[in-house]
């Protein structure tokens, strides 16, 4: 979290006053569950399930004005902010990578809707939303 997704939101907002909840502790726990269950990847589709295990350490809730945006483990810094400032990007949208000891050779995206997709790292994020046809209309540009 320290090197890549609050540098990203410091990029995007300018501060850094994030709520922070450690699920190894109890509370933590019940608030990560409790935030599972809202966005309800509880009852995700077994493709997005592979990927988004409750059991999962690191979950990160970003809800924007014009959209949610769930990281689950280390996407690139880039896809993140790039999920945060980018007009025309789906209204609820699932960042995973899960390898946290190397930059990892692929990332999955998700709008909700979709099959989850897998793209190579490298993959910018309009154009791995392209390829799992999860851009609105006109906005795959």
């Amino acid at each position: 979290m320290a090197g890549v997704l609050r540098p990203a939101l410091l990029e995007v907002w300018g501060k850094s006053d994030l709520e922070v909840h450690d699920y190894l502790l109890p509370e933590g726990r019940q608030a990560v569950n409790a935030a599972i269950q809202k966005e309800g990847l509880d009852k995700a589709p077994a493709d997005v399930a592979r990927v988004v295990d409750a059991n999962s350490y690191f979950f990160t809730f970003l809800a924007l004005p014009e959209r949610k945006v769930v990281v689950v483990g280390h996407p690139p810094r880039r896809v993140i902010v790039d999920a945060l400032t980018l007009p025309g990007m789906p209204e609820k949208l699932l960042l995973g990578q899960e390898d946290m000891h190397s930059e990892g050779v692929s990332y999955e995206v998700w709008d909700f809707k979709q099959r989850i997709t897998s793209v190579p790292i490298k993959t910018p994020l309009r154009e791995a939303l392209g390829k799992g046809g999860m851009l609105p209309a006109g906005k795959d540009s």
